[in-house]
Order: structure tokens, then sequence, then C-alpha cells
């Protein structure tokens, strides 16, 4: 903040945290012209000693800080339009954000730290991983290091280069205390982007408006009415659309990182095994087993009663025996030299099958539907029910604590048509999207 004084023409330029207390001169606060347009006559001391008093006496309480003058100043000069996604963000600029909180907000007393992603990748940010995010260490915007009783569970939000550290002050802190917790969508306007003390990463910056006497408050919570989505905010859709991505990716991810681990540990553990050349064997028997389903199926087709209104997706394939659907499938190898049968523990394959139920689990047909937990993914018009279902039970997945329902249960098979008392049996699962095409109808309470 500068003090200016004018006389006739010529302008006077003061640094105000260089004038002295009167009865002492400002003349060592006076700066130099910005422009000379010819000899400027200095002011006289009586002038300085006046501006040393007139700025003491002065009240300053509505007068902004130097810090926010300048942040006024880039600001007055944004004028264009402050929606951003993270990725686009550049410093010394003010920006309306739609994010997610991506861990309990940080109470510093007099600011809350905040630490948000709208799913997006910004290589400026700081790189948060999963051991990382376990122990987090990064400082707030006066190089705190923050509580060590922070856990994994609490960090909701992305890992990598997707996260920023917001630095949030009165009166928008008393807001997030409130109305904030991790998991939460928000709207934060007038977000100033500034690299922090380590000079390598943006942080944001939310301050008071001094322009503004009621003090506008720039955190607005965003709700999901799943009974009204097309009043959900598009900025927010694309914004839940793409924490959907990201979860399903990072879950494919760790599947693939938990095979290759075991896939190391077995062969760290086991000895090295060569496989015999049994592909034409099992090929072979195959087609012997499936061959006598087809002439079996097609003798009893016409009289084992099916119900017409049941049919298969994969008519293409054959109709196989329960009985060969559950033979167990022997991998031969070589183990120390010596051959050895393995049972496999499962086969991936497609089966069709003729049968009837004879028992079902559980043993209520209103126990047939189970609750699951909403989450916000489900407000999106191409999330499937199953996706919802499979995350149901992560920390990542966010919701409104409402219920779902949807169908599980068991069914006992046999061939529709075996007659004698030692004919094969075998349970199947039927999940949600399979026993909506079986029943036609949807799971309810």
């Amino acid at each position: 903040m500068s003090l200016i004084t004018a006389y006739r023409t010529v302008v006077h330029v003061f640094s105000a945290s260089k004038i002295l207390s009167p009865p002492k001169s400002a003349k060592g606060a006076l700066l130099p012209p910005h422009k000379k347009k010819g000899p400027t006559k200095p002011p006289s001391d009586e002038e300085c000693e006046f501006v040393s008093h007139l700025y003491h006496a002065a009240d300053k309480s509505d007068l902004p800080t130097q810090e926010a003058f300048q942040a006024m100043t880039v600001q007055s000069l944004n004028v264009r339009q402050k929606f951003s996604l993270l990725q686009d963000i550049r410093e010394g600029k003010f920006y309306d954000l739609v994010v997610q909180v991506a861990r309990e907000p940080y109470d510093g007393g007099d600011k809350v730290t905040l630490y948000v992603s709208d799913y997006t990748e910004n290589e400026h940010f700081f790189n948060y991983t999963w051991e990382g995010c376990k122990d987090l260490t990064y400082g707030d915007a006066d190089g705190h290091r923050l509580s060590q009783s922070s856990t994994q569970k609490e960090w909701v939000g992305p890992y990598g280069k997707r996260v920023i550290q917001l630095t949030c002050y009165e009166p928008h802190a008393t807001s997030i205390r409130s109305e904030t917790k991790a998991g939460s969508w928000v709207l934060l306007q007038n977000v100033q982007m500034k690299f922090g003390r380590n000079g390598q990463n943006l942080e944001g910056y939310m301050r008071g408006d001094q322009k503004d006497a009621r003090d506008k408050i720039c955190v607005h919570p965003m709700g999901i009415d799943m009974d009204n989505r097309d009043a959900i905010d598009p900025r927010l859709k694309d914004a839940i659309r793409r924490a959907r991505d990201y979860n399903k990716a990072k879950k494919a991810d760790l599947k693939r990182l938990e095979e290759t681990e075991t896939n190391l540990k077995r062969k760290r553990n086991e000895p090295e095994k060569k496989k015999l050349n049994s592909k034409q064997r099992r090929k072979l028997k195959r087609a012997e087993t499936e061959k006598k389903a087809e002439e079996k199926d097609a003798e009893s087709k016409n009289s084992l009663g099916l119900n017409q209104r049941i049919t298969s997706e994969s008519i293409e394939i054959p109709v196989r025996s329960v009985e060969s659907i559950i033979e167990p499938v022997i991998q031969e190898m070589v183990v120390d030299g010596a051959p050895a049968k393995l049972h496999m523990p499962f086969v991936n394959n497609k089966y069709r099958a003729n049968v009837r139920v004879v028992d079902f689990r559980p043993n209520h047909l209103e126990d047939f539907s189970c609750s699951r937990r909403i989450t916000d993914f489900d407000c999106l018009s191409d999330n499937s029910a199953d996706e919802s279902s499979d995350s149901g039970d992560d920390d990542d997945d966010v919701g409104s604590g409402k219920l779902a329902w949807e169908w599980r249960f068991m069914l006992q098979l046999e061939d529709a048509s075996a007659k004698d008392k030692t004919r094969s049996r075998a349970w199947v699962v039927v999940d949600n999207s399979e026993a909506q095409c079986l029943t036609g109808l949807d799971a309810v309470e």
C-alpha cells in the first residue's frame, strides 16, 4: 500500500511501510517518480512531516494490506470466465473450481487447509503416493507439518498429481468447518493460484473479500439429487464421471499388481514346472463330451417341458449336461522329473444347459434381494448397477448413505432330463442383472 499526495499537477508517492512515526519526516519513504516529463520539485520538509502525521493519524482498518492489494490488482485484470479444470490453472490467476475434498479438512485455527481434486492432472501439483497419503507430511501454507495421526482411510481422493492444497482464511474457514468433509463435492469461487514455499508446486488461497463488507462466502456445497438428475450441474456430472473412470482404472491396476506379485511369489517358491503336451487330448475329450450333450439334448428336447419364456443370450453355445460342467479339470505336469496331476480350482468358461430348479438359498423368497449403499456414481446415466455393486464397499466411493436394492440368490440345478437318484446337481449364484433378465423385475425391499 502506498500513500499519494498531490500538489497542483505534481504527484508524490510514499511507501506506507517506510513512513516513520511523527515527529519524524516521511522523506525516507518517498518513491522516485515513474515518468519524468521534466524537472520535478521534491516535497518540502513541511509536506513530508504532514505526510507522517496524516498516515499515522488515519484509520487504516478499512485499507487492504499490501499483499491483499496486490491480489486485488491481479484479480481486477482477470475478467474472463473464471471456471477452469485443475489441469488448466496457471500461477497468478483466480479461478472457480468444481472439486471433491480428498481428505478431512485440516483446521489450523485461523485458517483451514483443504486438499481437493477434479480428477484432472497438473504437472505442477505435488505427487501424492499411497504411502505418502498414509502419513501425510506435506506442509500447510506456513510450512508446518500436518498431523501425524493421518491415516490412509481418510484419503478418499486420487493419487499422483491430481490433488491441490488450498489454504482458506475467514470467512471461508468457518463455512468449511461446518459444511465440508472428506468426499464432499464443492464449488469454490475466486481461488488464487500461487507457487508454494518450495517454489515447485502450485497451491490455492481463499481470502476474505475486502470490497464486500458482508464477507462473501465462496464455498458452496454441491448437492446430488438422485430424484432430479437433470438439475445436477453439468460440471459436477463431468467431474463425477472422471472420478468413476479413475476409480475403475485404479482397481484394474491394483488387480494387475496383485496378480504380478502372486506370479512372482509362485516363481520364487515353486520349482520349475514343465507342462505336458496334452492340449490335443483335452480338446478331443471336450469335443466328445459336448457331442454327447448335444445328442442327448436333441433326443429329449421335446419331452422336457422347458419354459419357453426363458431363453439364453448365448444360443450359439452347445447345450451341456450338469455332470460335464462340474467335472473337475485336471492339468498334467512334470514336477521334480516325475509326472503329476493338478486339479484346477476353477475354470473360466461359459456354459448353456437345460435344467430344473430343485432348491434355492436363502430359504425365504423375501431375502432374495439385498441392499447396497448408493454412491455419487449412480447419478451418471452411463453407470451400470453392476459397477455400483462392485464398488459399494470401497472407501473411494462416497455417497449419501441411502440404500438401493439388488437381486442376490442361489439356485440348485439338475439336468431337466435326469430321472435317476444319482443325477448330478450344481449350485449357481444369480446376480442382479441376471435376475432381472430371469424375472423381468427390479429388486425392492
